[in-house]
């Protein structure tokens, strides 16, 4: 188990050093020191947006649209990296202050995207699309967790606690 968690903290690294995007953190250096594996990036002065929206409850349409830009404009350029960011919610947004603008966090499942290879059966429940935990992940599973994210947003019920009908 430690060398697959060393595996994908490793594989996060790497990820997160070939990206450079406004809205994602930026790594300064990683590094091991006596078996612990170290991460140093840039610090995000905020809130995630789950902690937002448990706070304030539901947001509004206005905030939330702008918000969307701002996330399909990464998630734009994640996948013209080729890469799958697997794990849109809003615990993974932070809301930077005080500008006001939103970085995604946390690429501990980011994958590039390799259409005739199975990836891990992974993601969140209720914001992570069926396929995805038959290790499909398209570009298209970031969508529907953008849309399963910003659903949350507006309504301010977390699709985990209230999943949809089927």
């Amino acid at each position: 188990e430690r060398a697959a968690a060393v595996a994908r903290f490793n594989a996060e690294a790497a990820t997160l050093r070939q990206l450079a995007h406004p809205r994602i953190p930026r790594v300064y250096a990683s590094f091991n020191d006596e078996g612990r594996h170290y991460l140093v990036m840039e610090f995000i002065r905020g809130e995630d947006l789950d902690e937002l929206v448990a706070r304030e409850g539901a947001q509004p349409e206005a905030r939330v649209l702008a918000w969307a830009d701002e996330l399909c404009d990464v998630l734009s350029f994640l996948h013209d990296q080729d890469v799958i960011y697997r794990d849109m919610k809003p615990a993974n947004i932070m809301l930077e202050q005080p500008a006001g603008t939103l970085k995604l966090i946390d690429f501990g499942i980011a994958k590039l995207f390799q259409p005739t290879q199975r990836g891990t059966q992974i993601g969140t429940p209720g914001y992570a699309p069926p396929e995805q935990y038959q290790g499909l992940a398209t570009k298209l599973s970031d969508i529907y967790a953008l849309g399963a994210t910003l659903h949350h947003l507006l309504s301010g019920r977390d699709p985990q606690q209230h999943p949809p009908c089927s």
